[in-house]
């Protein structure tokens, strides 16, 4: 094992230094270069390099420009799934959520190899362990699909299909099997419309169509769409659209 800590200019390596360990390279401010297998990747602040075994790679500061660095090296023999970045062919890039931890557990990494205190092979194998599982979580988080946006469409889905009823945040929460909190957060998170606004808008832009191509009155598609109050109706789709609905119904006249 070996561990770093770059800071400033004037910073190169190369993989032929120790090529049959993996390395971790996380960059804590600054920009830096690397070449892996001949592809060069512009590291920046917040951005995490794992190079498995075997693959060359070299890399450098950028002239002019500071930057700061923690980069582990290891060597082990883990079963395959293990953990599963340990079985990557090629190099992982990615901004890790958690990289203000994972930044924290390579300092202590650190501190422990170049101090250099009783037992610090013990811990710095501890702080290894710690850093790749928590590295692999995060790992794991950007390879899945993002899973509040699939329970964002599986709830707009929903809407979709209920919007002329009254949906709720308690609806959409048991539609997901989350919380009628959760529910609610993640879909003004996601979209950036409440579940509310959402729903307005699609009876809205319903309702555009019905007063161009139908022959319902005004209170008659207020009603379809669920509106109980056809001034309230009014007052939304005025807020909406910035027109009045009698503005689309002169459309409908015009085409006769």
């Amino acid at each position: 094992m070996a561990s770093a800590h770059d800071l400033g200019h004037g910073w190169n390596i190369a993989s032929e230094d120790s090529p049959s360990a993996y390395s971790l390279h996380a960059v804590a401010y600054g920009k830096c270069c690397y070449w892996v297998r001949h592809e060069k990747i512009v590291m920046e602040k917040g951005d995490v390099l794992f190079v498995p075994r075997g693959v060359p790679f070299y890399a450098k500061s950028i002239p002019t420009v500071a930057h700061e660095k923690y980069r582990v090296e290891f060597t082990a023999e883990p079963e395959e799934g293990w953990l599963p970045v340990l079985d990557e062919a090629g190099p992982v890039v990615f901004k890790p959520r958690n990289m203000d931890l994972l930044l924290r557990l390579m300092k202590k990494l650190h501190a422990q190899w170049t101090d250099r205190p009783d037992y610090y092979q013990v811990k710095c194998l501890s702080l290894l362990l710690d850093l790749l599982a928590e590295f692999n979580r995060d790992y794991d988080a950007f390879r899945r699909p993002d899973v509040k946006s699939a329970q964002t469409a599986q709830m707009k889905k929903y809407v979709q299909e209920h919007y002329r009823e009254k949906v709720t945040k308690e609806e959409l929460g048991r539609f997901i099997g989350k919380s009628p909190a959760y529910a609610a957060t993640i879909f003004k998170e996601t979209t950036g419309q409440t579940i509310g606004e959402y729903v307005h808008a699609l009876r809205i832009e319903a309702s555009k169509y019905l007063l161009r191509h139908s022959e319902l009155t005004i209170g008659d598609i207020a009603d379809h769409l669920g509106y109980c109050d056809q001034s309230y109706f009014q007052r939304t789709f005025k807020r909406i659209t910035g027109e009045k609905p009698s503005l689309y119904m002169n459309d409908r006249e015009k085409k006769r």
